[in-house]
């Protein structure tokens, strides 16, 4: 009976990390089913731009064209497929460690259970999170931290109304939001 209770109590403890495992479970069928990861026409793009094949353009932000960039360039040390493999998977774990982030903000806002869960849920098996979490493209990088970014964004206001805010809170709060705001606008061009 012991074993059956601690689950919960290991749950309640490190939320965020039962969030990320339930939304990369979900999202590993993708990754399989597509491996070594999918290059859609504006990855491509993004490709040979990093590369210098293609002139580099407003269309693509341009730091994440070089992250793809840089990170294709050491996987094809390997092979190509490689490359392609280190991009997704960089950006597979980034994206479900925003959306796990996202959980667990809910989680500590103390949200009802069923919008918890009903939200690491909607995360792991909505096919678009899984399916552009597969493709080298920056549009999935982008949602994950867009998302982010909004909950930081609530919690400010939250903290704020509940008059939770402490002058040493305010300046970790807008710390965040801040990197956050920045990395919404490089992964957008």
């Amino acid at each position: 009976k012991e074993k059956v209770r601690k689950l919960p109590v290991w749950i309640e403890k490190n939320y965020g990390v039962f969030s990320f495992l339930c939304i990369v479970t979900g999202w590993l069928p993708y990754l399989i089913c597509f491996l070594p990861g999918s290059v859609a026409y504006d990855g491509y793009r993004q490709l040979n731009m990093a590369f210098g094949i293609e002139q580099i353009s407003n269309h693509h932000p341009w730091l994440i064209t070089m992250f793809i960039g840089l990170f294709m360039a050491l996987g094809r040390h390997i092979s190509d497929n490689f490359g392609v493999f280190l991009v997704v998977t960089v950006f597979f774990i980034l994206e479900a460690l925003c959306y796990a982030g996202v959980c667990s903000k809910l989680k500590k806002w103390e949200a009802p259970d069923i919008i918890c869960i009903g939200t690491i849920i909607y995360f792991a098996i909505v096919p678009s999170f899984g399916a552009y979490a597969q493709v080298v493209i920056k549009d999935g990088l982008f949602s994950a931290v867009f998302a982010l970014y909004i909950a930081y964004y609530i919690e400010c206001f939250l903290l704020k109304r509940q008059g939770a805010l402490k002058n040493s809170d305010v300046y970790k709060q807008m710390l965040w939001i801040f990197v956050l705001s920045f990395l919404v606008c490089i992964t957008r061009n």
